[in-house]
């Protein structure tokens, strides 16, 4: 086969493989999907979803799902025998810790359980609501 024969040869070959190129890239061409607010709920932002519960009658339980329920739900996505909301026998006995007890182990962690609760982002404040709400809805009185 002559030099220019072969040469032609690749350059059909180098433009078929081009325009099998850009023909795939036109058929599966796709467009991102709109940004809804629906879309954005399935992300997780911190800063800001601490920043919506600042002064927010209901935050302690926002961030009780969250956060705390992996662990601490009825139904734990993360079964670490950490006490379930709910259990009044072991919230009870927490309890009589004193909030200021339950706000320094939660800060810190223990076992499982990183600290803060892995909400690093919240205030202290917010850490009490939290432990408040699971409490309230754990604990005889």
């Amino acid at each position: 086969m002559k030099l220019q024969t072969k040469i032609i040869v690749m350059i059909l070959l180098l433009l078929s493989a081009m325009a099998g190129f850009v023909f795939s890239m036109v058929v599966h061409q796709t467009k991102p999907a709109p940004v809804t607010p629906e879309r954005l709920r399935t992300y997780h932002y911190p800063i800001s979803f601490v920043e919506q519960v600042k002064n927010d009658p209901q935050a302690g339980e926002k961030i009780f799902r969250a956060y705390c329920a992996t662990c601490h739900g009825k139904h734990p996505q993360i079964p670490l025998n950490a006490p379930l909301i709910g259990d009044s026998k072991r919230w009870t006995s927490l309890k009589k810790m004193g909030m200021k007890m339950l706000l320094r182990v939660t800060r810190s962690g223990v076992g499982a359980m990183p600290a803060r609760g892995g909400c690093f982002e919240c205030e202290d404040k917010q850490l009490k609501q939290a432990i408040g709400y699971i409490l309230e809805h754990s604990t005889l009185d």
